[in-house]
């Protein structure tokens, strides 16, 4: 520092920070959270006050870790953890099986398939805090989708387990909320997000004014019920999912056609106001917190002014407004559980998405670590949340 300011320099380090930002803000889903590691402020001052301290780092290899005595809550049971460096999540699971390390969290499907997991270890399945994937639709005035009928329609022609075999190997797992399966503010029990009902669909559509033509397609006024589902290119499992619905809802008269676009010059415009699609199959990661105002607010609904809101498909409902603000006031968790469940029944009810499956995570874990509340942490992708209270019994 020399006390005063030097322009080129700050230039120049927010020049650094911004393209950061923009690598988070383009990053694949399941890409983020690395994408916004170098952002957070530990990087340059680190707290420094867990459950171990640094030892030794070997570049490429491991970083060794030791108890630290002066944690807040005690120092941890075990004496020391070696985090070791893979060239790739196979190479985990077969140092696993090997016996060279005791824990290997954040699996995909694809890293443990076929894998004959060693009776002294488990095989943790649960959501991953990857998120879940949905098809959205463009509720504004004037779309195609703007109507709860053609919605509803659409939805109630979609087979949503045909969906999580076909387009995930059976990988996936079943959601009927945005709300994290393992959160305390889950529905139990989980309602069905939707049920296929093909006869059901076409008479609602009729009954709104909807006719058959005699390509089968359902028009009406000369606007035929047909539109592309945009999917960000590259996303294997996703356009199977989109080809599976354009397949399922044809017996139901609507025309729908996959359009693979890249994510940043084509996609992300679109979901800018002023909103220039019908159908997006996409991706939330799932909230820490079940309070979902930043996709489900009215005010999130983009603007000319504001062109970025996240509540992109610009669902607008006075009563879910009224129950998220309530769920953010409510001084008890046994009262959240209700709003959010009444938030939840009303997205299924007047479908601006239609959840098809949650991201799985796997966890190859050494049967030898205890803790005290394991038993019950395993169902969730947080389960270690209390990893300063491990041990791993010799």
């Amino acid at each position: 520092p020399t006390g005063s300011r030097d322009d080129e320099q700050y230039a120049q380090a927010l020049y650094v920070r911004l393209t950061a930002l923009e690598g988070l803000l383009l990053a694949p889903t399941e890409s983020q959270l690395a994408a916004a590691f170098p952002l957070l402020d530990v990087q340059g001052s680190p707290v420094g006050a867990g459950p171990y301290e640094f030892v030794e780092r070997v570049p490429g290899n491991y970083v060794q870790l030791a108890a630290f005595k002066g944690f807040a809550l005690g120092e941890p049971p075990m004496s020391g953890m070696n985090l070791t460096v893979f060239g790739s999540s196979s190479a985990v699971a077969k140092a696993f099986q090997g016996g060279s390390i005791d824990w290997a969290p954040e699996l995909r499907a694809a890293d443990v398939a076929g894998l004959n997991v060693n009776s002294d270890a488990t095989l943790l399945h649960v959501a991953s805090l990857r998120g879940y994937n949905y098809l959205a639709f463009n509720t504004r005035e004037g779309r195609l989708f703007a109507s709860t009928v053609t919605r509803r329609a659409l939805a109630s022609c979609v087979d949503l387990p045909a969906i999580i075999t076909g387009a995930t190997d059976e990988t996936g797992i079943k959601i009927s909320s945005t709300v994290a399966p393992t959160s305390w503010a889950a529905e139990n029990p989980a309602a069905a997000e939707a049920t296929r009902d093909v006869a059901g669909a076409r008479a609602a559509l009729i009954a709104d004014g909807w006719e058959a033509g005699e390509d089968g397609v359902f028009a009406r006024s000369g606007t035929r019920l047909e539109a592309d589902i945009i999917v960000r290119e590259g996303q294997v499992t996703r356009t199977r999912a989109a080809q599976l619905i354009v397949d399922q809802v044809a017996e139901c008269g609507i025309a729908l056609t996959v359009a693979e676009l890249p994510f940043a010059t084509d996609i992300a415009p679109r979901l800018r106001y002023p909103n220039d699609f019908e159908l997006y199959l996409g991706a939330w990661q799932w909230s820490l917190d079940p309070d979902d105002s930043d996709i489900f607010a009215s005010n999130a609904c983009p603007t000319e002014e504001a062109p970025a809101g996240k509540n992109f498909v610009c669902w607008s409902s006075a009563g879910v407004d009224q129950l998220l603000a309530q769920g953010l006031s409510a001084g008890s968790i046994g009262s959240r559980v209700g709003i959010y469940a009444t938030i939840q029944s009303l997205r299924r009810s007047e479908r601006p998405y239609l959840l098809l499956w949650g991201e799985p995570s796997y966890t190859l874990l050494r049967n030898r670590f205890t803790w005290a509340t394991r038993e019950s942490d395993v169902q969730s992708p947080l389960y270690a949340w209390s990893i300063h209270t491990w041990d791993l019994q010799k």
